[in-house]
């Protein structure tokens, strides 16, 4: 009885964190839509979102300061 239970468990767990993951992924699709209908509403220019990009002869590696992080 005791294996049957805790097989029983298992497949319980499992189900439950199936169910969690597609709540939350529900949810995130929710806000994303939201989101998306907020920043249209506004008038946000598509290339104003994300983070910025490198120009044309840029290289990524490169920050803006080049100097060092830590100065003694």
């Amino acid at each position: 009885l005791p294996l049957v239970g805790l097989f029983f468990f298992r497949l319980y767990e499992n189900q439950l964190i199936r169910q969690t993951e597609a709540e939350l992924i529900a949810q995130g699709a929710a806000i994303a839509a939201i989101y998306a209908q907020d920043v249209r509403d506004a008038g946000i220019a598509a290339d104003k979102l994300g983070a910025p990009m490198p120009g044309p002869g840029g290289d990524s590696s490169r920050s803006v300061n080049p100097g060092p992080l830590y100065k003694p």
